[in-house]
């Protein structure tokens, strides 16, 4: 097994849709490329967490359909498992941290707080908050791009199409900035993105 064919697995329960299912795979190839990225931090939570929060561009371009946020931070109202800071709010990270992987991880399913949706809604997560069902590609493509993983490779041709870009999977890997100069060129154009993905 490798982080490619985790990678593999999740788009095909995505494309599947079993969603959840999706996410847990996912979730491994972002706790494994964080493990690459900071082999000395022992605390799982803290290296996943500080690597979506470098990667929660790519995260939200691809997962979070019309989004590209850098930074997200929520406000949290008594939200089991999470803490807020000072002024109430925690950060994106966390909340996929605690209640997407953490939830998936150790209980194999997540709670009825996280509710899933097909388009972006950004609010408060007071009694309940609600999360893309693309979440899970905008996680896949955080591992797939990072530097650390370019040696990658998936024997399953995958298709992926962002605004008028497509691309090959296999054609990614490691390829971080030059994914998002891409991007780039219909962002700037104020172009509706949505993450597809299909079987080649």
């Amino acid at each position: 097994m490798s982080l490619a064919s985790f990678v593999s697995g999740a788009l095909s329960e995505y494309l599947d849709g079993r969603h959840e299912v999706s996410l847990a795979l996912a979730c491994c190839a972002i706790d494994a490329t964080a493990q690459k990225l900071s082999p000395d931090e022992r605390a799982v939570g803290k290296r996943t967490k500080t690597f979506l929060d470098e990667n929660m561009g790519v995260v939200t371009l691809c997962g979070f359909p019309g989004i590209f946020a850098g930074g997200m931070r929520i406000r949290c109202v008594d939200v089991d498992g999470i803490e807020p800071e000072q002024d109430g709010r925690v950060s994106m990270s966390t909340i996929i941290y605690t209640t997407v992987r953490c939830a998936l991880v150790h209980n194999c399913s997540i709670d009825d707080t996280i509710t899933f949706t097909d388009d972006t809604y950004i609010g408060d997560f007071v009694g309940t908050f609600m999360l893309p069902k693309s979440l899970p590609l905008g996680l896949i493509m955080a591992a797939v791009l990072h530097p650390l993983n370019a040696k990658e490779y998936t024997p399953t041709k995958w298709i992926l199409t962002l605004g008028t870009q497509e691309f090959t999977l296999d054609s990614l890997w490691g390829k971080n900035s030059e994914f998002l100069q891409a991007a780039d060129t219909f962002l700037r154009g104020g172009t509706e993105h949505r993450l597809s993905v299909s079987r080649g």
